[in-house]
């Protein structure tokens, strides 16, 4: 089996130079993310393999036009996914029939031929019948692990060459607005062989949604680890009658919003992720030396009250009720926590103030977990004569010019799942390009001087800035429109502003044979070890017994089969 994003091709040795001059600063910086770099090596080797793929070229060949037709009539096979929402379509029209499917046929000289439409999970179960028959779609959706699958079987396409003659300019904005972590997740010795929905950039990434009025009158610094959290924390129990940092049940699987992973990462463990160890070796973050430290020092701030003595048992809803009564004065957050649960805060006490910060470890370095760089992956069936008309579609769909709704009201417009190849890929930044938009207006821009983001957007973020010059106490007396405010001012502020804000992905995201049969196992051991622990209800030496039974019920061969799909 070939290793991963070992020698590139120049189209993405020039594509991911676009990306980097795309992508967010200097002091912005990934984590686990197996950076490519772009050595003379690689450089000639690129050159040679174009060079092989374009001997037989006739220089006289025109310019190819990325949203041209193609040179003959082509009939394209494709299915459709019909998801939750797909109600949203105007009259006379269909998820299969619609002015997009119009305008594909139209402007690119094709035949349009939905096989058939399915919801999940039978969407995804005809898919893999028709791996298994060798039936497949032209042009079709799948999740990573079958496109590995279907890479290791050749069975799909290599869309390598077709990458700069036909990806049009708004598409490679939108591809390169994750800094290029797609396009490498998909890489697979040097070639690509399909274009994925992306994660958002620094979505999952969890903060610590403070009090700032409390803090202001208590005289406290505002916290940048965990030790200035705790003494936070332990202020406002004493002074203000809270009861610590709320959780909720099965907190490991909450994670993002109301798990304690964020406590974890800033005591330098990688929990719930693959991650590489000092050799090299791609291992599990939840079963390394660096995870039992952290599960001592977070029973220790149970023992003290730090962490809500009933965090195990917290619902959601009582979770939110518990920062909506003022009984939490901190809490572990994304940065849209601003919408919920801090808004039906602000109904119950207008003169709370909420600001979000980042904890960072003992380095000084925040970690923030980044949702999956992949999410659905569009794909061309290997023997399609036309593979580049999966960028000609793309990029007339991410063209904003050539929607054939753009001068309709909402009512008459059709959802993206109308779309021709219809998954959802867009502008991976979007929540920090309108937190540096809205900051620019802030700071006197005009609306006309704002860019990165489409102009619809654009039109929003100049709506907030309305709401935001009306004034404290219009925002005080209108929470739900405040609550966006908080999220985007000082919800992603706190990440944009972070100089030492690395991005943590995971170093895999597919599904091995023996993860299907034993995940869920040990997902609830892992779980289980972690809550007796915390608890006090195990010592923390219990945790080196975990690790061999997560181990011998399975993790050994997880971890075995992971490092051979990655060609480690």
């Amino acid at each position: 089996m070939g290793k991963v994003n070992k020698v590139l091709l120049l189209p993405l040795i020039a594509m991911l130079a676009f990306v980097t001059a795309c992508s967010e600063g200097a002091n912005n910086k990934e984590s686990n993310t197996g950076n490519i770099t772009k050595s003379n090596e690689a450089v000639e080797t690129s050159k040679s393999n174009t060079t092989s793929n374009t001997d037989n070229t006739d220089s006289s060949e025109e310019v190819p036009d990325p949203m041209g037709p193609l040179p003959e009539k082509v009939t394209v096979n494709l299915v459709k996914k019909v998801r939750d929402g797909a109600d949203h379509i105007p009259n006379g029209e269909s998820l299969t029939g619609n002015r997009w499917v119009d305008l594909v046929k139209k402007q690119l000289n094709v035949d349009v031929n939905f096989l058939w439409s399915q919801k999940e999970p039978a969407y995804t179960e005809k898919i893999k019948l028709a791996i298994a028959s060798d039936d497949l779609p032209d042009i079709f959706t799948v999740d990573y692990t079958t496109y590995m699958q279907l890479i290791n079987d050749d069975m799909i396409e290599d869309l390598t060459p077709y990458y700069e003659k036909y990806v049009g300019d708004a598409l490679k904005t939108v591809l390169a607005s994750d800094g290029g972590k797609s396009i490498e997740t998909l890489t697979r010795d040097g070639k690509i062989y399909g274009v994925a929905s992306m994660g958002q950039v620094d979505n999952s990434s969890s903060l610590a949604w403070v009090r700032k009025d409390w803090l202001d009158k208590l005289g406290l610094k505002e916290p940048t680890n965990m030790a200035d959290l705790a003494t936070v924390v332990e202020a406002f129990n004493k002074n203000y009658g809270t009861t610590g940092i709320p959780g909720q049940e099965d907190s490991g699987n909450a994670r993002n919003m109301f798990g304690f992973e964020a406590l974890a990462l800033a005591y330098d463990a990688k929990p719930f992720l693959w991650t590489k160890d000092a050799s090299g070796k791609v291992v599990y973050g939840s079963t390394q030396p660096e995870m039992k430290q952290a599960l001592a020092n977070m029973h220790e701030l149970y023992a003290k009250g730090v962490l809500d003595k009933e965090f195990a048992t917290t619902k959601s809803d009582q979770f939110a009720q518990k920062v909506s009564s003022g009984k939490a004065g901190v809490f572990l957050g994304a940065w849209w926590s601003g919408w919920w649960p801090i808004v039906d805060q602000l109904k119950n006490d207008k003169e709370s103030q909420w600001r979000a910060y980042t904890i960072k470890d003992g380095n000084g370095q925040f970690y923030g977990k980044q949702e999956p760089p992949v999410g659905e992956i569009a794909v061309v069936k290997k023997g399609f004569k036309h593979p580049e008309l999966l960028y000609k579609i793309l990029n007339i769909q991410q063209e904003p010019t050539m929607d054939p709704y753009k001068n309709e009201v909402l009512e008459n417009k059709i959802a993206w799942n109308g779309w021709v190849v219809d998954f959802p890929l867009w502008q991976a930044d979007l929540g920090v390009q309108y937190n540096k938009n809205l900051a620019a207006m802030i700071d006197g821009a005009s609306k006309d001087t704002l860019g990165n983001m489409p102009k619809d957007q654009i039109e929003n973020v100049a709506r907030l800035f309305e709401n935001y010059s009306k004034g404290d106490q219009w925002m005080k007396d209108n929470p739900d429109v405040t609550g966006e405010l908080v999220s985007r001012i000082y919800g992603m502020g706190a990440l944009v502003k972070e100089s030492a804000n690395n991005k943590l992905f995971s170093d895999f995201y597919g599904v091995t044979p023996t993860m299907e049969k034993r995940w869920v196992n040990l997902t609830k051991l892992e779980l289980d070890a972690f809550l007796k622990i915390i608890l006090g209800n195990a010592p923390v030496d219990s945790f080196d017994q975990f690790v061999k039974d997560w181990n011998a019920q399975g993790g050994e061969s997880i971890t075995k089969e992971v490092n051979e799909m990655l060609g480690e």
